[in-house]
Parts: structure tokens; C-alpha cells; sequence
């Protein structure tokens, strides 16, 4: 992810910040979307939280023919015709692209945080957590991925008083886990599917170290709720 070393200069990638959250934690909660998941579900709900890096996503409906995307591509990864595509195999996300783009058809997925300024966005909604016992909740993707940031902005976190959760699918390391532990209120853990083959199925990766960290976790006295998704037809 390209985290560097220095807490100070550390950035986590974001899709998504969800404001008075219901349903990923108790009380009235701020929801942070991490990218990158090393999962491949077939009913994912997150798409755009698969890559762990910014993405240039492209909607036809608002694009006005414009061209100017075509002038300023410096790899011409822009395809014109009746509907504009983006080459997969040229773009480098530069976002340049985005930056001309009149109507926002070219758009930009995933935004670069500091640990402080994601710590001041949580903090907006600081009075509505007192209220109803409410608190940040880190979800994804999977936000182990980003560990050294996520490791810093819980510990930020709870320097600032709030309470705090994470959202995880358990595809990570012990040792990832009992470092976050000391800054977590509660864990929300997903268990895709137990049986090993259709894990792998639906899932694109083995489960084996899922239901190790499960076992694990439950085991350690942390605050841990399994939660088990009901899909339709899988």
C-alpha cells in the first residue's frame, strides 16, 4: 500500500465514510471504508473496495463527448466510440483524466488520508457518539490490508476518547490481530463459509487461517461478534 514508516506521513486509502451508521456497531456510528480485500466473493457488496490503490471509474450516462479526456491522457488510455471505455491494460490511475472531466462521467475512487485528517473527519460526529454510545467502526474491504494505518488511527482513536470497532473477513495474521486488539471495543467477524471447498469456491482463497484467527480470537477474552451472510441462490 505504500505506507510509510513514519507515522507522521502515514496515508490510508478510503472509499467510503458513512455518517450516523445504524448497523455497524452500538449507538450512532461513522463508518470508514478501507480498499484493498484479499477475498474475491461472488456476492460482494463493496466492489470498489477490491484494489488496494485509487481507481479512475467512468460512468457513460453523464459523459457530453467532450474529448477533453482524449487531450490530456498521457498514455491514451481513453477508447472513444458511441461509448467512451477506459484501456485497463494502459491506465495508471494518474487521475488526470479526472481533472478535465466537466460533468464527472471520469471519476475517482478511493481517496488518500492522513491518520489526522481521518481522525478529524470521525471526530465531527464526536457529540452524537457520546449521546448513544456510538463510536468509529473501520470496515472495507478488509482493513488489515492497510495495517500500519490502521494500527495508527485506532491508536489515534482512543487517544481521542472514542470508542472503536473493525469489521474483518479473519483473512490476516495473528500477529496483525494482537497488535490491533489493545485499540479495539469490539471486532465484527465475518465467516464467509466454514465448509473448506466452497470457501474456496465462492471465495477465491482457503479459509484455513480464517478459522485459525476465529479460534483464536475467541479464545483470547476480545469482544467478538461471528457474523455469518445470508445470500440468496450461492
Amino acid at each position: 500500500m505504500g505506507n510509510s514508516s513514519s507515522e507522521g506521513d502515514l496515508k490510508g486509502w478510503v472509499f467510503d465514510i458513512q455518517h450516523f451508521s445504524l448497523d455497524d456497531g452500538p449507538g450512532i456510528r461513522t463508518t470508514v471504508f478501507m480498499k484493498g480485500c484479499p477475498l474475491r466473493c461472488r456476492w460482494c457488496q463493496n466492489p470498489k473496495s477490491l484494489s488496494a490503490e485509487r481507481e479512475i471509474a467512468f460512468r457513460a450516462e453523464k459523459c457530453m463527448d467532450c474529448r477533453a479526456c482524449l487531450d490530456v491522457c498521457p498514455l491514451d488510455a481513453i477508447i472513444p466510440g458511441d461509448a467512451y471505455r477506459i484501456d485497463r491494460s494502459r491506465c495508471n490511475d494518474c487521475g488526470t483524466c479526472v481533472e478535465v472531466c466537466p460533468t464527472e462521467a471520469l471519476f475517482t475512487i478511493g481517496r488518500s488520508y492522513s491518520v489526522a485528517d481521518l481522525v478529524s473527519e470521525v471526530q465531527r460526529d464526536a457529540a452524537f457518539y457520546e449521546e448513544s454510545g456510538g463510536g468509529v467502526t473501520i470496515s472495507g474491504g478488509e482493513p488489515t490490508m492497510q495495517f500500519e494505518f490502521m494500527l495508527a488511527f485506532l491508536r489515534a482513536c482512543k487517544e481521542a476518547g472514542l470508542n472503536t470497532a473493525i469489521e474483518t473477513n479473519g483473512f490476516t495474521t495473528h500477529k496483525k490481530l494482537a497488535a490491533l486488539l489493545p485499540f479495539l471495543d469490539y471486532i465484527y467477524f465475518d465467516l464467509k463459509v466454514i465448509a473448506p471447498d466452497e470457501h474456496l469456491m465462492l471465495t477465491g482463497a482457503s479459509n484455513d487461517r480464517i478459522l485459525d484467527n476465529a479460534r483464536w480470537l475467541a479464545e483470547s477474552g476480545a469482544s467478538v461478534i461471528f457474523r455469518v451472510p445470508m445470500v440468496a441462490l450461492v
